[in-house]
C-alpha cells in the first residue's frame, strides 16, 4: 500500500471546488488529482465541465480521460490509476486532491478491500445554500449548451462508440442530448446505444436491452425547433439537482464532514478553504501498489 500527504476538497457538483483547488494548487505548486466519476471518460468534456488543457498541463492532473465510454470503470480501477499518478508526482511536490465522488474519497481514506469498521472519514466539504447552488447549476447549464458545444459532441463520441459501458451512461445530460437528435433526425442513434437504467423522472415501467431513447424522444415530442433547448435544459436541470442531493447525502452520511463556506467569488473560497487545511491537513490518503488487489 502506498501512502502519501494530500489536501483534500470535496462538494456538490458546480458547488466551486474546482475553481478554489486551482488557485490554492498554484499557490502551492501542487498537483491535482480529480477524484470525480465522469472526468475519467475521453471525449466527455462539455458536459462533464472538464478542466482546458492548459490547467491539467499546469497542475500535472490525474484522474482525467482514463478510459473511453464503451469501456467499465470502478473504483477499484480509480484507485489503481491514481497510484500510477502519484508514483510520477515528484516527492517534494504538495498534492491536492478534488472532487465530487464520495465514495473515491471514502476508498483513499478507509480503503474497499474490507469492511468499513473506521469511523467516517473527516475532510472539507464545500457548503452552499441550496438556491444559490440551484442558481450556479442553471447559469453553468447555459453555458454548456451555448453555441452547440455539447451537442456537437455528444453527435460524435455517438459515432465513436454506439456502444457504450454502464458506467458511462449515467453522465448527466448526454442520453438527453441523443433523444432531442433522434427527434429532429439530425443524427441517427444506433439501436445498439444499451442502457441498464432509466432514470425515475422519465417515468419508464419497464426496461429493457437497448438504449431507450424512444422513452426519453416523448418528452421533446411537442418542440418545433430544434434551437429551442427549454425541454432539454429543465431535464438535465433536474437530474443534475438530484446529484447534487445525493453528493450531499453521501458527505453527510459517509464521512464527517468539515464544512467550508463557499464565498461569492472563487478566491473567497479558497482562503476559507485555506484555513482548513492549514488547521486539519494535510490527510494521509492510501492507494494500492501495482499488482496488489482490492475490491472494485
Amino acid at each position: 500500500m502506498v501512502r502519501r500527504d494530500a489536501y483534500l476538497l470535496a462538494g456538490p457538483t458546480a458547488s466551486g471546488k474546482s475553481a478554489a483547488a486551482a488557485l490554492l494548487a498554484r499557490r502551492m505548486g501542487a498537483a491535482i488529482l480529480s477524484a470525480d466519476s465522469m472526468l475519467v471518460y475521453k471525449g466527455m468534456d462539455v458536459g462533464t465541465a472538464k478542466p482546458s488543457t492548459d490547467e491539467r498541463a499546469e497542475f500535472s492532473m490525474g484522474g482525467i480521460d482514463l478510459v473511453t465510454p464503451a469501456e467499465h470503470f470502478s473504483s477499484g480501477a480509480w484507485l489503481r490509476a491514481a497510484a500510477r499518478w502519484l508514483a510520477e508526482v515528484p516527492a517534494g511536490r504538495p498534492v491536492v486532491i478534488v472532487g465530487g465522488t464520495g465514495l473515491y474519497f471514502s476508498a483513499l481514506l478507509r480503503g474497499l478491500d474490507r469492511k468499513w469498521t473506521m469511523p467516517p472519514p473527516a475532510y472539507p466539504v464545500l457548503q452552499l445554500d441550496r438556491a444559490v447552488l440551484h442558481a450556479r447549476i442553471a447559469a453553468r447549464l447555459d453555458e454548456m449548451l451555448a453555441g452547440g458545444a455539447w451537442i456537437d459532441e455528444v453527435k460524435r463520441l455517438l459515432a465513436d462508440y454506439p456502444v457504450w459501458s454502464d458506467t458511462a451512461q449515467v453522465a448527466i445530460g448526454y442520453r438527453e442530448i441523443a433523444a432531442l437528435l433522434k427527434v429532429f433526425k439530425e443524427f441517427k442513434v444506433d439501436k445498439e446505444f444499451k442502457v441498464d437504467r432509466v432514470d425515475k423522472e422519465f417515468k419508464v415501467d419497464k426496461v429493457d436491452k437497448e438504449f431507450k431513447v424512444d422513452k426519453v424522444v416523448k418528452d421533446f415530442k411537442d418542440l418545433k425547433d430544434p434551437k429551442d433547448l427549454t425541454g432539454l435544459k429543465e431535464k438535465i436541470l433536474v437530474r443534475t439537482r438530484q446529484l447534487a442531493k445525493r453528493q450531499d447525502t453521501w458527505f453527510r452520511h459517509q464521512a464527517t464532514p468539515l464544512y467550508v463556506k463557499v464565498g461569492d467569488a472563487a478566491d473567497e473560497t479558497a482562503e476559507n478553504v485555506w484555513r482548513t487545511w492549514k488547521e486539519k491537513g494535510p490527510w494521509q490518503v492510501s492507494l494500492p501498489e501495482e499488482g496488489e488487489q482490492d475490491a472494485s
